[in-house]
Formats: C-alpha cells, structure tokens, sequence
C-alpha cells in the first residue's frame, strides 16, 4: 500500500549517476508527502476519525518521514513543523 511506497528509500545508486537524480528524487518524494498530508487534512475535515486505522497508518508514514535515518528527513521536518496531527 502507500505506506510501503512512502518508507522504501531511493536506491544509493540513483543519486550518483548525476545530481538531477537525487533531485528527481528529492522532488517525488516530497510529492508523495505532501499528497498524503493533504489527504489526512481532507479526511479529517470530512469528518473521519483521527484513530480509524487507515488515518494512523497514513500518520505514522508522516511520522516515519520525519525520523532522523528517513531519506530526505530535513525536507520532511520542514514540510510538516507546524502540521498538528505529528505531535
């Protein structure tokens, strides 16, 4: 599912054939991100229960990608600083 997607990394190998792979990268990633953010809100603002399965789990993706071993964690932390639902 999304989780599995969001929390594999990018293969080290594809940074280093040029730099405008790790920004490829970089930029899917925060796409991904920031579409399931979105999500979340969206969720929540229909009326979905904040502890239904399906929205921690999409939180806890959120979570993991804010962790310190997590491939683009900085681009993360500032995606979600003031997000409500990490804390």
């Amino acid at each position: 599912g999304i989780a599995h997607i969001l929390q594999c990394k990018v293969p080290e190998s594809w940074g280093q054939f040029t730099p405008e792979y790790a920004d490829e990268a970089r930029r899917q990633k925060f796409e991904l991100l920031k579409n399931l953010k979105v999500a979340v809100d969206l969720l929540i603002e229909l009326g979905c229960d904040i502890n239904s399965p399906e929205l921690v789990s999409m939180i806890d993706v959120l979570k993991h990608a804010i962790t310190p071993n997590a491939e683009f964690s900085s681009m993360a932390i500032d995606l979600l600083q003031d997000w409500p639902h990490i804390r």
